[in-house]
């Protein structure tokens, strides 16, 4: 079982889904903080973070835009 999003982790999920479908490969850091209106792409990082935990992505160390989408 997973955890449930907060409402701005589900908005930023929803984003990373729409991304890639638009462009097949997942957005950077600093394209995910840009869309999401944050200060930093770290603020960003600090979301996927907690995301990753709660099961809905992976996200590749050392990896640009490796974030991966996992089906829940």
């Amino acid at each position: 079982m997973t955890l449930p999003l907060t409402c701005t982790q589900n908005d930023m999920y929803r984003m990373i889904k729409q991304y890639i479908k638009d462009n097949g490969f997942p957005p950077s850091n600093r394209e995910i903080a840009e869309a999401m209106g944050f200060s930093s792409p770290n603020a960003a990082g600090e979301q996927l973070k907690k995301i990753e935990q709660k099961g809905f992505i992976t996200i590749a160390k050392g990896v640009p835009r490796g974030i991966k989408v996992l089906d829940v």
